[in-house]
């Protein structure tokens, strides 16, 4: 998929125009690979990918994938990257993401 979509900040869902547009160039829902904006911001055990609200976004907007990964500062880089590689959809959550 060579589509990019540049979003600002949602409340608690995808406005029904943006969804439209999704399920139109969402055609591979095999993963989806959520970065975080704040990687370094984790402390405790890995989340859970069901905890991230952009997810429910997707879920919402009946976007569903087979494969759902969180990336941050306690995945392994190898992980990341074949993560990423095979990604369906990469979805850069915010946060601060100079950090």
């Amino acid at each position: 998929m060579k589509t990019h979509y540049y979003l600002s900040w949602f409340n608690d869902f995808f406005p029904e125009k943006l969804v439209k547009w999704l399920h139109e160039d969402i055609t591979d829902r095999k993963s989806l690979v959520m970065i975080s904006g704040q990687p370094s911001g984790y402390k405790d055990e890995q989340v859970n990918i069901d905890d991230i609200y952009e997810r429910a976004w997707f879920d919402q907007a009946n976007i569903i994938f087979d494969e759902y990964h969180f990336i941050d500062y306690r995945m392994q880089k190898e992980d990341a990257q074949r993560f990423i590689r095979n990604a369906s959809v990469i979805f850069l959550c915010g946060g601060y993401p100079v950090l």
